[in-house]
């Protein structure tokens, strides 16, 4: 049997093969011999080493990748969603807010075993960080009493 291989489809160029596909219930192949596409969202397990912030609301890796935050606090609980976006050096604003600095670590260090430390030795854990269609995105949560 031999796929060919347009994508994101797969198409099965062995008639009889293909019929055999469609009748056994468990495969991924649907009624026409199409592949089911891929999913978009995958969860990754290589984190940035290093998150700086570059200005009032973007952070860069030390891949110079650069990711937006957004603070959020839901029932007293810390959270900082972070999304990798390409935006050109030029266009970042390099000075902080003082909002952004009281409440924002200024950098953030991945420690071995996953959480990562702030600027004020506080650790927050890393409750997920997936790819979805290209686009990085990491949600890290602050560690009660560290």
């Amino acid at each position: 049997m031999r796929l060919e291989t347009r994508s994101p489809v797969f198409r099965c160029r062995d008639q009889s093969s293909e019929k055999a596909l469609r009748s056994c219930g468990c495969c991924s192949f649907d009624h026409r011999g199409v592949m089911a596409k891929l999913p978009s969202k995958v969860h990754l397990n290589s984190h940035p080493i290093c998150l700086r912030i570059r200005g009032t609301s973007v952070f860069e890796d030390e891949d110079d990748r650069k990711w937006l935050h957004l603070f959020m606090e839901t029932g007293g609980v810390l959270q900082v969603r972070l999304h990798q976006e390409d935006i050109p050096r030029g266009h970042i604003a390099l000075t902080t807010s003082p909002l952004t600095s009281s409440i924002m670590p200024l950098i953030w260090w991945l420690q071995p075993g996953g959480p990562y430390m702030d600027h004020m030795y506080r650790f927050w854990r890393i409750v997920h960080h997936i790819k979805e269609d290209g686009v990085e995105e990491m949600m890290l949560e602050l560690i009660d009493n560290s």
